[in-house]
């Protein structure tokens, strides 16, 4: 192959189309369209509702892993002081979710 046949390849020029405006818009509208869904949704529910995890649990799971992240060889401050936060979080909202309410509350509460 010359180097000027390789360098001007002549099927290069060839197109098959030149796109419009208005296929290219097309085509970005029908990529960014929600899917349809299928007709019998109600009866193939594949979700799975996520558990409940108490504040209790959370706090326990992270205890666990700031002391895995504690016992590694390597140092992870960042990753423990991650935890922490996230932790002293867990708690703060247990707190909140413990606070007593005056009893008119209730009353109005429908």
């Amino acid at each position: 192959m010359e180097i000027h046949n390789f360098l001007n390849y002549p099927e290069e020029e060839t197109v098959a189309s030149v796109p419009i405006d208005d296929d290219i818009t097309e085509a970005i509208i029908e990529q960014f369209q929600p899917s349809p869904l299928p007709a019998d949704n109600d009866n193939d529910d594949d979700s799975q509702e996520l558990p409940v995890v108490t504040s209790g649990e959370a706090s326990e799971m992270l205890s666990k892993l700031q002391l895995f992240w504690t016992q590694q060889k390597d140092s992870y401050p960042a990753f423990v002081d991650s935890i922490v936060k996230m932790n002293d979080r867990v708690r703060h909202l247990h707190q909140n979710s413990l606070k007593q309410r005056p009893i008119t509350s209730y009353f109005h509460h429908n």
